[in-house]
């Protein structure tokens, strides 16, 4: 472990550590259920399994990168990534719920998931870059990196991002439409529109 896997290891430990006590207080906040948006089982379950997906698949980048490779294949597309990936991720807990208490959507919310989103893009770009000889943890870097992107862009930043902002604006908290998902909302409408009437 080389100098530069050191300090990785280290802003792993203090970063992640943060993230994860941000997440334990958020499930302690009474307004937590928030975080849900909506969702019915039939949503929250694959969005649960991807995230735990991500969680696995994060940490198997973090003994790639510090036990695996060569230090010096750690670039400087890579150390940005990461470090700007767990900077961000570190504060959606906390903004997403200060901004549900409020009963108002703020626009740091998506600010911080759209951050993010862009931190887990460079972090798989960086991921194919790196020059491994094993065939097998290559794939499984690459592979890792597509989970980040498909976890934080596709159902952070877009599927969740667009649920929260309806479930915290305030012309309709409070309404029986205010506690469904948009996208399951959506598909109620459509389904009426493309009704044959009777």
């Amino acid at each position: 472990m080389n100098p530069t896997q050191q300090l990785w290891l280290i802003f792993t430990v203090l970063g992640g550590g943060h993230v994860l006590y941000s997440y334990a207080a958020g499930v302690q906040s009474p307004d937590r259920a928030g975080l849900l948006v909506g969702w019915p089982w039939a949503v929250l379950w694959p969005w649960i399994a991807s995230a735990v997906l991500t969680a696995l698949a994060f940490l198997y980048l973090q003994w790639y990168v510090v036990w695996w490779i060569d230090g010096e294949e750690i670039g400087v597309l890579l150390a940005v990534a990461h470090s700007l990936f767990l900077s961000s991720a570190q504060h959606w807990m906390m903004l997403s719920l200060a901004s549900f208490k409020e009963r108002a959507y703020r626009p740091w919310v998506s600010a911080n998931l759209v951050v993010t989103a862009i931190a887990s893009v460079l972090y798989a770009a960086a991921l194919i870059g790196v020059d491994e000889e094993s065939k097998l943890h290559y794939g499984l870097s690459v592979a890792s990196g597509v989970v980040l992107v498909a976890q934080h862009v596709v159902w952070d930043a877009i599927v969740w991002n667009l649920d929260f902002h309806n479930v915290t604006a305030l012309s309709t908290f409070g309404s029986k439409n205010s506690t469904r998902s948009f996208l399951i909302r959506r598909a109620i409408s459509h389904k009426a529109s493309t009704r044959i009437p009777s």
